[in-house]
């Protein structure tokens, strides 16, 4: 039996991971924060963008970043500019023994979101895709966004 996922509190709005990769390629970011917020799609609930919890380890292991630090500040802005809201916090929950009898804290879990204000986001125009490429690629795209 799942538990339920907590809807997202006033002012944050859940978004589903096709939707939230669209705006996330527009957000202008640091090559980190950027290559981050793609790696936590992997662990993303396709429905409902929910149960988010890969762990830093794995995140620095996926992301190639060389420290826990590095993560975390990327965790932090993405969080920051609220595109995703943490709805458990690891390191306040109790130990759990691993498989391999280490006693670990469990991850911090997330759910992507849009804010009610997206003002404090640096982002790309939204005609970026076509915004200089010329006759063939704004051709290109059409066709790929087609239904």
């Amino acid at each position: 039996m799942r538990i339920e996922v907590p809807e997202p509190p006033d002012g944050l709005n859940a978004a589903k991971p096709g939707d939230w990769t669209r705006v996330w390629a527009r957000v202008l970011a640091d090559p980190s924060v950027k290559v981050t917020g793609f790696a936590l799609l992997i662990w993303a609930d396709w429905e409902t963008g929910a149960r988010i919890h890969p762990g830093n380890e794995r995140l620095m292991k996926v992301t190639g970043l060389k420290s826990d630090k590095s993560v975390r500040d990327a965790l932090c802005q993405i969080r920051d500019w609220k595109l995703i809201w943490r709805y458990t916090e690891g390191r306040k929950a109790p130990f759990v023994v691993t498989r391999s009898g280490e006693r670990k804290r469990p991850s911090d879990e997330y759910r992507l979101t849009f804010p009610d204000d997206i003002s404090a986001i640096p982002l790309l125009p939204p005609d970026w895709e076509t915004e200089g490429l010329g006759l063939w690629a704004t051709l290109w795209i059409t066709l790929e966004h087609r239904s």
